[in-house]
Parts: C-alpha cells; sequence; structure tokens
C-alpha cells in the first residue's frame, strides 16, 4: 500500500490489500494518490488506485480505479466529477 503526502482517511475506513473469496485469493497493491480523501466507514478493496484529489465518500464501496478530481459514491461506487456528471474516461458500471 502506498499513501502519498496530504491524503485523508476517516474513522473506521478500510482498505484491504487482499482478499479471500469462495474459490480464491486476489490480492493487489492499493495506491492512494496526492490529496486523495477516503470518507469514514468507507471499503477500499485490492488492485485500487485512487487518484490525486480524488474523493471517496462515507460509506462507499470502491473496486475499481477512481480516477483524479472525481467522486464515488454508493455501494458499488459509481464515479462522479466535481459537477455531478459521470466522466468519460472513468470506470463504466451498469
Amino acid at each position: 500500500m502506498t499513501i502519498e503526502d496530504d491524503v485523508f482517511i476517516g474513522m473506521n475506513a478500510h482498505i484491504l490489500t487482499h482478499e479471500f473469496r469462495i474459490d480464491e485469493f486476489r490480492a493487489g497493491k492499493v495506491l492512494l494518490r496526492r490529496g486523495a480523501f477516503i470518507g469514514g466507514f468507507a471499503l477500499v478493496a485490492c488492485g485500487v488506485e485512487v487518484g490525486e484529489d480524488a474523493v471517496v465518500a462515507g460509506g462507499a464501496v470502491v473496486g475499481l480505479d477512481v480516477p483524479a478530481g472525481t467522486v464515488a459514491t454508493g455501494n458499488p461506487a459509481f464515479i462522479w466529477n466535481r459537477k455531478g456528471a459521470r466522466p468519460k474516461s472513468g470506470p463504466e458500471r451498469d
């Protein structure tokens, strides 16, 4: 796990570097870029990169990368830009 400068991690946030599933074990690096904000009770899964100045809202469950300057909310997390619209280059979710 790499945590760059000026990262905020809220109370009871969980950052996972591995997980056990019924039929597999997964491990992956987590990268929290400069100025990232991880809200309280959020969960960041293994292998995820949270971009520079990105926000993971409290209680969000993030399994995909969060691009720089965006906001991830919900379970599973949905990626928004700061104006409330989905960024064209961010992860897709049906």
